[in-house]
């Protein structure tokens, strides 16, 4: 196989007639890797990231893989910078994973590594969070890591294998959470004008997403927390949503009283999947409008013969009283062997921690001398101490001499 570097968003555009194809006849298949998926994202924010997508090619010519990352900018402890591989479209996505045709799945993982490690001077490392491995993605991904540092911690999912109807849906449910439900559904649509929506035209979307927004953000700020929705990811969702609803993909729904959204929940269907995404519901208003809403989405579901309600990423009390069922996953942290990388790996550095941090695309702010050097001492215990000061003091010296450099 020959592997081919795409650094430009109009050669990725080149692949779009055959990327769905051959998603669907890889084990990667899920809405988070679809090409209208990539495509909202690179539409909305991706454009202003450089791209690093490997493309393997058999004799043919034909694409037998795609390994689709961009680089990001991090900075280590405020200062060094590290350009770190996320999959593209990661703004609010799970699962994940490079795309590789079943029939040809390791020639081309193997030639998709071999072409990342030739072109290891463009990367250090990659961040591969929300990792399934029931479907095979931990396994392809892990399939690269010999010759590379690598980390990987646990995570769960869950999800609800829905049945053929409702009715045996209620019975499988406890009688406690049956009966709460139904009673909640009774006071609800008894109490006031009470509806509930869909959003079925692009012309409506605004309205919906708005009302999530806006929803989801008063249920977190009462505890005191600020949300999910960051400035990308409310650009991602309104890119994404007006091309999902023209696919009927889109399941936005709106609970309302008296015209006004109380509650509101999003989610697409890829597969006969029903992947719920968000939702915000109106602190004020009746106790369990959300669960309610949920309920009338899992109706949906099945009526419409949906086989899952995924969940994503996450198991709790609350999702198993659903009757979700947890599924292994993890975050993956990979390394190519340098200097630097021996010392994120040696003191179990992630990115998500506290030491290594992505920077924002247009951010031109520099960390306080003071600053680093409280970070650069914290980080030297966290790898073993003083020890390993002296054992590697030339790489550390100019670690730190780059700090204050970079801080000036």
């Amino acid at each position: 196989m020959k592997a081919e570097i795409i650094r430009d968003w109009s050669s990725l555009d080149d692949l779009s007639g055959c990327w769905n194809s051959l998603l669907q006849q890889s084990d990667a298949d899920s809405l988070f890797l679809t090409w209208e998926w990539v495509q909202a994202w690179g539409s909305s924010i991706g454009r202003r990231h450089a791209l690093l997508v490997v493309v393997a090619r058999d004799s043919t010519g034909r694409v037998c893989g795609i390994a689709p990352f961009y680089v990001k900018r991090y900075r280590l402890l405020g200062a060094i910078p590290y350009r770190m591989l996320h999959v593209v479209a990661d703004t609010g996505a799970d699962y994940q994973d490079v795309i590789v045709r079943r029939d040809q799945a390791e020639d081309a993982l193997a030639c998709i590594f071999e072409a990342l490690s030739a072109h290891r001077r463009l990367w250090d490392g990659m961040w591969l969070p929300n990792v399934s491995k029931w479907n095979g993605a931990f396994s392809r991904l892990d399939s690269g890591r010999e010759h590379l540092y690598s980390a990987v911690r646990p995570v769960e999912f869950s999800a609800i294998d829905l049945p053929a109807t409702m009715d045996e849906y209620d019975r499988m449910l406890s009688a406690k959470r049956r009966n709460r439900l139904h009673s909640l559904r009774k006071k609800l649509f008894g109490a006031s004008k009470i509806e509930i929506t869909r959003c079925t035209t692009i012309f409506d979307v605004p309205a919906y997403l708005e009302a999530l927004f806006e929803l989801h953000l008063a249920h977190w700020r009462r505890k005191g927390q600020p949300g999910s929705f960051g400035p990308e990811k409310v650009a991602m969702y309104h890119s994404f949503a007006r091309r999902a609803v023209q696919l009927d993909w889109l399941r936005l729904y709106g609970l309302k009283s008296d015209g006004q959204f109380k509650a509101v929940q999003i989610g697409y269907v890829y597969d006969r999947t029903f992947y719920a995404l968000q939702e915000g519901f109106d602190p004020d208003f009746t106790q369990g409008v959300g669960n309610v809403l949920r309920y009338e989405i899992i109706q949906a579901c099945i009526e419409e013969g949906i086989r899952s309600y995924d969940f994503l990423r996450g198991f709790s009390e609350h999702k198993r009283m659903w009757l979700a069922k947890a599924r292994e996953g993890c975050d993956v942290f990979i390394g190519r062997r340098s200097a630097l990388n021996y010392f994120l790996f040696k003191g179990g550095v992630s990115p998500s921690g506290r030491y290594l941090k992505s920077v924002p695309v247009c951010s031109g702010s520099r960390p306080l001398v003071g600053e680093l050097i409280h970070k650069w001492i914290h980080f030297l215990f966290l790898i073993g101490g003083w020890r390993i000061f002296e054992e590697y003091a030339p790489a550390v010296s100019q670690m730190i001499r780059l700090s204050f450099l970079t801080s000036a």
